[in-house]
């Protein structure tokens, strides 16, 4: 995990950045994904109040069902077929 964080660190990258960004039809959302139990670090509180602050859309997601429901909630279209 340190090795990773290092790397990331050295390509530039923003602590706390969220795992999911979407972007479609110009309009922009953020989500970070955890766990049922996982909790978000001071870093990552950190970006989202200053994402939020800003007007960008974050959310925090622990199933597809969530992102879903945050894309929805944010005005995107889905179109979404059956699978298997």
């Amino acid at each position: 995990m340190k090795t990773q964080q290092a790397i990331r660190k050295a390509l530039g990258a923003w602590p706390g950045f969220p795992d999911l960004v979407v972007i479609a039809e110009g309009r922009l959302m953020l989500m970070e994904v955890k766990s049922a139990t996982g909790r978000l670090s001071e870093a990552q509180e950190a970006f989202r109040d200053l994402m939020l602050g800003q007007g960008v859309p974050w959310a925090l997601v622990r199933s597809v069902d969530d992102a879903l429901g945050a894309l929805r909630d944010h005005g995107f279209k889905l179109n979404i077929r059956g699978g298997a």
